[in-house]
């Protein structure tokens, strides 16, 4: 079975068009989307900087925060999202 693929981010998070673009050019067409904005206060995945790429449990891309919403910083790479599926 293939692991659940979730890009998480924030309305307007300038970074969310390049996960998109990341996630699709590893070629996946079928992954979650979850707008952190719509989720209660005390939602789990509020706790990810955006974008978040998870693959089931790992993160790809982004990271836990603790408190108020934080930015994912570094390369985005649709050949590091390809090496962690094949990985699990």
């Amino acid at each position: 079975m293939k692991p659940k693929i979730r890009l998480v981010y924030f309305s307007g998070c300038p970074r969310a068009p390049d996960a998109k673009l990341a996630i699709e050019g590893a070629g996946i067409v079928i992954y979650d989307v979850v707008v952190q904005d719509g989720l209660p206060a005390n939602h789990a995945d509020r706790r990810y900087s955006s974008p978040s790429i998870l693959i089931g449990d790992l993160i790809a891309y982004g990271g836990l925060q603790d408190g108020a919403g934080a930015c994912s910083a570094g390369r985005l790479s649709s050949d590091r999202i390809l090496e962690l599926l094949k990985e699990s």
